[in-house]
Order: C-alpha cells, then structure tokens, then sequence
C-alpha cells in the first residue's frame, strides 16, 4: 500500500497499465480487504471498484465465493464500507451456492451503514437467481442502506409474479418503517434523495395499509415536483 496520497496517485496511474491474469486472482481478492485513498461512499470512480470489476472477469472459477465467505466479517470498523464490494463479488457469480451465500450474509449481517448508497451488482441479470433472496430479504425493508434496492427488487418480483401480495404485507412494518423515517428528512434532502424512495412509494401504493398511507399522503404534501 501507498504511505501517503502522492504515493497512491502514482501506483493508481501504474495500475491502469498493468495486464493482470487468472493467477492474480488471489491478490486482487486480498487488494479488497483494504481502504485506499480515492475511496468514498458512492462506490464510482474509485481502485476498488477496478478491483472488483477485474475479479469478475478473471474469477472463472468462482473462488470468490469462498474468499468472501472467509473475510466477509472481518470488515468492520471503518472497513464495513468495504461489504457491499463484498456482496457485489457474490452476485455476479450466477450460481446457486453464492446466491444462498449473498441471501445469507445480506440478511444477518448486512452492511452497517446508516444512508442509502450504491453497490455495484448483477442481481438485475437473472430473476431465476434472484427469486432466490426472496422472500428473506424483506425483512431488510427497513433497513436505512438497502431498503431502496429491496423496494426495486420488490416490484420485479411482484411484477413477474414470484412473490404475491399476501407474502409482502407480512412484511409490510418494515416498508412503513422507512417511509416515517422519510418524513423527517429536511426539505433539500428530499430534493437530493427523492429518487432513491420512488420505488418505496409503489410499494406502500400496493400494500394499501392505513399506516402506509397516512405516511403516503404526508409524502405527496412534501413540495417536490418529481414526485408530483
């Protein structure tokens, strides 16, 4: 690792001409247990997500799912924003084994982290494999990180008819829980994040609760013209 910013600007110039190979698998997947310098909480632009792109492509053998299994709780502390990296890597090995591993780490030990945020993954490529996460990840539905990715991914099976109504509103407390916390966001947040809670919105629309939609029309008083 680079001792300091300058340091790292030079090797992350070096990275971008390296050619790497099926053999340096095992050193990228290492390269993701650390924090380097241009990392943020938007998860663009930055030598992790390189790192992990370069895993996809070279992993043919699926190792990562081992490698995650192995490392996934140690990240912790100021490395808990390295987890959706992590669930990434799993979800774009279209297999059984590591979709039962994404659903199983997602659900007990999801990303500590407290505002919704972007993590790259290939969860959107193949409903059959999806279908697998449901309906254990809504009980995530009111989790401040991840309930936007579980409202979209809940209209996709709701829509393609592998989750029904009934099983969804078991749920539905966790989707209400989210929504009231919507409602103390000040006026410019809403303005910054409304996209992320459109899905929500659909959601709470077809539970059609009395708590849902007393929280539904609070949110349409919310003086926003997107979600007009």
């Amino acid at each position: 690792q680079a001792r300091d910013s300058a340091g790292f600007a030079k090797a992350k110039e070096a990275f971008e001409y390296v050619t790497f190979l099926k053999e340096d698998v095992p050193y990228l997947q290492k390269a993701l247990l650390y924090r380097y310098y241009d990392f943020d909480s938007t998860y663009y632009y930055n030598i992790t997500k390189s790192i992990s792109e370069l895993i996809e492509t070279l992993d043919s053998n699926h190792t990562s799912v081992a490698f995650v299994k192995e490392n996934y709780s140690k990240l912790t502390g100021d490395k808990e924003l390295l987890k959706p990296f992590m669930l990434g890597l799993l979800s774009f090995i279209k297999t059984e084994e590591s979709y039962l591993l994404l659903k199983e780490l997602i659900t007990t030990s999801p990303p500590k982290i407290f505002k919704e945020y972007y993590w790259r993954n290939g969860v959107y490529d193949s409903l059959a494999l999806t279908r697998k996460l449901f309906p254990e990840i809504l009980s995530l539905a009111g989790d401040p990180g991840l309930y936007d990715f579980i409202s979209e991914h809940t209209l996709t099976m709701l829509d393609t008819n592998y989750i029904d109504l009934p099983t969804l509103k078991k749920y539905k407390d966790g989707f209400i829980k989210s929504g009231k916390r919507l409602l103390d966001l000040s006026v410019a947040e809403h303005e910054e994040r409304f996209y992320n809670y459109l899905n929500l919105v659909k959601i709470l629309g077809k539970l059609n609760d009395p708590q849902g939609n007393e929280v539904l029309k609070k949110l349409g008083n919310i003086d926003i013209n997107t979600l007009k």
